[in-house]
């Protein structure tokens, strides 16, 4: 038989056999889209995670009274500064303030004469206009804080109250766009000294101090300083929040992928015993084969065609519909799993991103799975003698 017959007979067989095939099709493309989708949003967040880490600092230290951060006096930054090795250390301000009993925001203070601030904040921020910020009360707010004072009546700017009761109006200048790395965050941007006084701070204190050490092989050295300098310290190591992440998203997707491989085996053995138990036309449509002259290689071969375009065509379908739920609708219900319930309401955008020695493992294992458990039946057809199959 040439190609082109042998393509018209599998595209026939199909056809004939839709309604047997459609319900096979439809769980098959369901596993793959429920699996995809997961390892889709797990990656993505993995990606953008990874990304922010790799532009923080390489230690954060805290100072801790009972158990909980208190401001860091600025004399921890001369100490640390005579560690040998160490180099862009800085004091932050920055803090929770209470919205109401549910909602918070993140108030983060920027000095904008120092000339690294104002770069970072022009590389996150490419159309903030610095000359029209600096020297008014005015702050940068992400789209989440904008939805919350819009939906209070705060359009132009909004009443802050310090913690001794002193009210402070600050304007809205900016809202983050969605091309910048911040767009996610639940933040306002606002100039140093307005921050102190919004979260009670001193002159003489900071939230907590940040510092980087270029030289990888003095990681160590300098944390075990840091440590014996500060009795009541907690020091953030980077390398130790790139392991939380990891750790955290591996279990995520361990589960997703440990209930996959319970569905995909428990669909596979239902499949097996399905075409275990063909039908009389089935037998028939074998035999009568047999008997026009086709071999058990050829039969085998044509009903691994089938197979495979089903399989491949469930494959492709699933993983699209994937794609567009993860990175064309953000995932809903789905990303809340992975991303949690959020602080201030807001949508967060998925990055596209494919691991694609991943995406073909996981390919390869259907694709053998199901091509398997349809074939193995159909061989034990087609090795039976085909005048008793037609009786």
């Amino acid at each position: 038989m040439n190609k082109i017959s042998f393509f018209n007979l599998t595209t026939l067989l199909l056809f004939k056999h839709r309604s047997r095939h459609l319900a096979i099709f439809l769980i098959s493309t369901l596993l793959i889209f429920l699996l995809s989708a997961v390892l889709l949003v797990t990656t993505s967040i993995r990606t953008s995670t990874e990304a922010k880490l790799q532009h923080s600092s390489d230690f954060i230290v805290q100072k801790l009274h009972a158990g909980h951060p208190v401001d860091v006096s600025g004399e921890w930054l001369k100490s640390i500064a005579s560690i040998r090795g160490v180099s862009d250390l800085k004091g932050r301000i920055w803090g929770a303030y209470r919205l109401d009993n549910r909602y918070s925001v993140n108030i983060l203070g920027v000095d904008l004469t120092d000339a690294q601030t104002k770069q970072n904040l022009q590389h996150d921020l490419p159309t903030l206009n610095l000359k029209t910020f600096i020297g008014k009360d005015q702050m940068i707010i992400s789209p989440s804080f904008a939805h919350y004072l819009h939906r209070h009546f705060f359009d132009k700017s909004f009443d802050f109250f310090t913690p001794k009761g002193e009210k402070i109006e600050v304007a809205i200048y900016q809202t983050i766009d969605e091309t910048s790395p911040l767009y996610n965050s639940d933040l306002a941007i606002i100039p140093i000294d307005l921050a102190r006084k919004i979260l009670g701070i001193d002159a003489q204190h900071f939230s907590d101090i940040t510092l980087n050490v270029p030289n990888d092989s003095e990681r160590d050295t300098v944390l075990e300083k840091l440590q014996s300098l500060f009795f009541d310290a907690r020091i953030i190591d980077k390398r130790d929040l790139f392991s939380a992440y990891e750790s955290f998203f591996h279990f995520k997707s361990a589960i997703f992928l440990i209930l996959f491989s319970l569905l995909l085996l428990t669909f596979m053995l239902i499949l097996y015993q399905r075409f275990n138990l063909a039908g009389s036309s089935e037998k028939q449509e074998v035999a009568t084969m047999r008997m026009l002259g086709w071999s058990v290689n050829q039969i085998l071969i044509l009903k691994l065609t089938e197979s495979i375009i089903i399989a491949f065509v469930a494959f492709a379908l699933g993983f699209l519909l994937a794609y567009l739920y993860v990175f064309g609708f953000n995932a809903p219900l789905l990303g809340d799993l992975f991303l949690g319930f959020t602080n201030l309401p807001k949508p967060y955008h998925f990055t596209p991103h494919i691991e694609a020695t991943l995406i073909l493992s996981i390919f390869l294992l259907f694709m053998i799975s199901f091509t398997l458990s349809l074939l193995i039946p159909i061989w034990r057809i087609a090795i039976t003698d085909p005048s008793e199959a037609l009786k």
